[in-house]
């Protein structure tokens, strides 16, 4: 299944800018390139802080998980990674590979958004 990339942009006051990707479809080595060109474009705007949505992610692969890892280490991002609406299966893989606590799962897009502000 092919991979789309809804974006959503947010301002607030103490964060600056947020970028939402809003995923749909199979997070896997065929639809990587669609999300790295999704994230450049963000990158071009000079907005480091991203919320990935899991909500219509039917599936992550092993090449998926390393592309997350990547942004987490990227400079343009330092600590502006958020992952929301995941389903309790990929949140106990992240667990078990641990990574949950790299890439912040949260419930929802206003708890990943008032988490720049604390």
């Amino acid at each position: 299944m092919e991979l789309v990339v809804e974006t959503e942009k947010y301002t607030q006051d103490k964060s600056g800018e947020i970028v939402l990707l809003k995923l749909r479809g199979d997070f896997n080595q065929e639809n990587l390139h669609i999300i790295e060109q999704a994230v450049e474009k963000v990158y071009e705007q000079n907005i480091c802080k991203l919320i990935f949505d899991f909500e219509h992610v039917s599936s992550i692969t092993s090449s998926g998980l390393g592309l997350l890892i990547n942004f987490i280490q990227d400079p343009h991002t330092q600590d502006g990674i958020r992952l929301i609406n995941m389903t309790s299966k990929l949140r106990i893989l992240f667990d078990l590979l641990g990574l949950e606590d790299k890439l912040k799962i949260m419930d929802s897009k206003e708890e990943a958004m008032s988490s720049w502000d604390a």
